[in-house]
């Protein structure tokens, strides 16, 4: 199990001060990410600090080594507005944008593991979120902000292509089945909605109507339909649709 009572049991430890928290559980519903603009004994050092309002629940290294400070269970002080903090989990991934630029390949590989243990499917600007993006999305809160700055475009390039993946095999059927739900016959086998499903991929039919769906959704039928068409404009369209139906999973 990657999370016992709250923790990661890949992480490394470094407990937070156990004031610096809401009251108030987190509903865990979603991740926002930082860039701490900084780095670790200028970070810990701000999280340590009793007068400093400001805390996380993990950082992401340039080294690789990943901090976790509180428990997910914990709401941290770090999104701008008491929303955001009991809402979502914050991850500061350290660096500066002008200096160490997006987020390297250790820490692109630390947060798809992150979003693989975490207790939500990953969809941007639903369940994953940018600090600007959350910062000012409730009131009263602590102005908006620019952060992270594109910082974690790598990680979200990587998550287009770990998307399926992130599905357990009885989620992809799952996904498929709901996408084309509505093209399968009364009293057919999940089995045959399956493969009524591929075939309307194969023929371009019922993709065809969807709008902003894209690519990695296809993948669920390609290794045993090698023949699927999976031209651009039909992989284009595919896994925003499923990323939508994967939030009821």
């Amino acid at each position: 199990m990657a999370i016992v009572d709250g923790w990661l049991d890949w992480a490394v430890r470094h407990p937070g001060p156990a004031n610096k928290v809401y009251v108030t559980p987190n509903e865990q519903r979603g991740l926002v990410c930082h860039s701490a603009e900084g780095y670790n004994p200028s970070n810990f050092h701000e999280l340590d600090r009793p007068d400093r309002a400001a805390s996380w629940h993990c950082t992401n290294s340039l080294d690789g080594t990943f901090y976790q400070h509180y428990p997910f269970s914990a709401s941290c002080w770090a999104s701008g507005n008491y929303e955001a903090n009991t809402r979502f989990v914050a991850v500061e991934s350290e660096g500066v944008v002008g200096v160490d630029g997006p987020l390297n390949t250790l820490q692109v590989d630390n947060m798809l593991r992150l979003v693989h243990d975490l207790p939500f499917f990953p969809v941007r600007k639903s369940t994953l979120w940018e600090h600007n993006e959350v910062a000012t999305m409730w009131a009263p809160n602590a102005g908006p902000t620019s952060c992270p700055s594109h910082r974690y475009d790598p990680f979200f390039a990587a998550l287009e292509d770990d998307f399926m993946s992130l599905l357990t095999p009885d989620q992809q059927r799952k996904l498929l089945l709901r996408l084309f739900a509505g093209s399968e016959f009364p009293g057919d086998t999940d089995q045959q909605k399956l493969d009524r499903a591929i075939a309307e991929i194969d023929a371009g039919g019922t993709v065809q109507s969807l709008n902003d769906v894209s690519l990695s959704a296809i993948a669920v039928a390609l290794d045993a339909h090698p023949g699927i068409d999976t031209s651009a404009a039909v992989q284009a369209r595919v896994k925003t649709a499923l990323e939508n139906a994967a939030k009821d999973l």
